[in-house]
């Protein structure tokens, strides 16, 4: 059965004649069942959502594990296919931290693809964000690793901490030192800001400001007053109280809730939940989400 190609009379042939839609395919080392498949059919196209709503109907198992332990939900973050995994997720409430024989979870092979727009959806319904794959990474270690802005953004955004990160501690440390160096470089001052709005440490800003400094490498007037503000001056009130209370609701841990949703319960002003969220940061996140929307049309 060509499911990956999208051949639908040829599944609804199957389906007809009482085949199994859970059978994995013969050629290949995956193993993939068809609903696996349908992952790697064009998100936007009709089709796609048909042959999913076949396969659903007609029994194919939501849960099924590939050889190496992948579900659908794997693939379908994997390949980028939203309607799949809203499907699973949301309608069919399969685990959203399940891993593979890796220790990657969902989330962690959305973020490896740089898939935004999976990435915005699993951490809005709750993930776990602080699992760590059979390599001590975890989805945070990886994006920054691969030094995915955008997807750093919306990952610190939902309440992941580099610091506090358990990961490999040695790991950790070269990712985000590597990570900082780079957008020094680039002068791009608004992730400097949001790393340690987020709650980067200081000594980590002084660390690559000074190599940076003692190479002599062109920065920006305003990323070195950037980095000035973030050393020598000590973080406001507001700043620390924000820092605290993100990290003290992050780890009140509440199955699939979103960290977002924890600030909207809070008897607070709107403008402060607001601040909470570093919403401040939002805009060219949201640009971003966009252009992977109308990509994927």
């Amino acid at each position: 059965m060509q499911t990956g190609t999208g051949d639908l009379q040829g599944l609804l042939r199957l389906v007809l004649a009482g085949g199994d839609v859970n059978k994995a395919e013969e050629q290949g080392i995956y193993c993939n069942s068809p609903l696996h498949l349908a992952s790697e059919l064009d998100a936007g196209k009709e089709n796609s959502r048909d042959i999913i709503q076949v396969l659903l109907e007609n029994g194919a198992d939501a849960n099924k594990e590939n050889r190496f332990q992948q579900t659908p939900l794997h693939l379908a973050c994997q390949h980028g296919h939203l309607y799949l995994a809203t499907v699973l997720v949301e309608q069919l409430r399969v685990d959203l931290n399940a891993p593979d024989c890796g220790g990657l979870t969902p989330l962690m092979h959305a973020v490896y693809r740089g898939r935004l727009e999976i990435v915005d959806f699993l951490t809005k319904r709750g993930c776990d964000l602080e699992i760590l794959d059979n390599e001590a990474s975890s989805a945070l270690d990886m994006a920054v690793l691969n030094q995915q802005q955008d997807v750093i953004t919306l990952l610190l955004k939902a309440g992941c901490e580099l610091e506090k990160s358990k990961g490999h501690v040695y790991s950790r440390s070269h990712y985000v030192n590597s990570y900082i160096y780079s957008l020094i470089n680039q002068n791009d001052v608004r992730n400097v800001k949001l790393l340690y709005d987020s709650g980067c440490s200081k000594k980590e800003f002084y660390l690559q400001g000074s190599i940076h400094e003692s190479n002599e490498i062109g920065i920006s007037v305003e990323m070195r007053e950037a980095l000035r503000s973030i050393i020598f001056q000590p973080r406001t009130l507001k700043n620390a109280c924000r820092r605290v209370l993100r990290g003290s609701l992050a780890r009140v841990k509440k199955k699939n809730e979103f960290l977002g949703s924890k600030f909207s319960n809070l008897s607070l002003p709107r403008s402060l939940t607001s601040y909470l969220a570093l919403d401040e940061y939002r805009h060219e996140l949201q640009d971003a989400l966009s252009q992977t929307r109308d990509q994927n049309i």
